[in-house]
């Protein structure tokens, strides 16, 4: 079974470019069945508002973000999980993976 027409939607969010050209170096370097790749920056609560809003005709195959990113209260957007919540009501079947790099301790 071919996937002639299927592309693979990527949509990153983090407040470093380094991690999100890291990124997109990885899905343009992985062997897939899609023929082509589509990948989405952004680097704070704002740009990922707008380029979740921007893309809800094509959703996104799967969403990296970052847990501690700038905030957008105009949409009450405080972190990566408030993207991650509003990435899921616009796009219910985008993989989402949560990244962070702080420590959670459990006593």
């Amino acid at each position: 079974m071919t996937h002639l027409n299927k592309k693979l939607h990527v949509f990153a969010v983090d407040d470093h470019s380094v991690i999100l050209d890291g990124y997109n170096f990885m899905f343009e370097n992985l062997e897939h069945n899609y023929n082509a790749l589509k990948f989405i920056k952004a680097y704070d609560g704002e740009s990922a508002y707008k380029a979740i809003t921007g893309n809800q005709q094509t959703p996104f195959t799967i969403a990296l973000v970052d847990y501690s990113i700038p905030a957008y209260p105009d949409q009450n957007l405080q972190s990566g999980l408030d993207v991650a919540t509003l990435i899921r009501k616009v796009m219910p079947s985008c993989k989402i993976v949560m990244l962070t790099m702080h420590m959670i301790y459990l006593f």
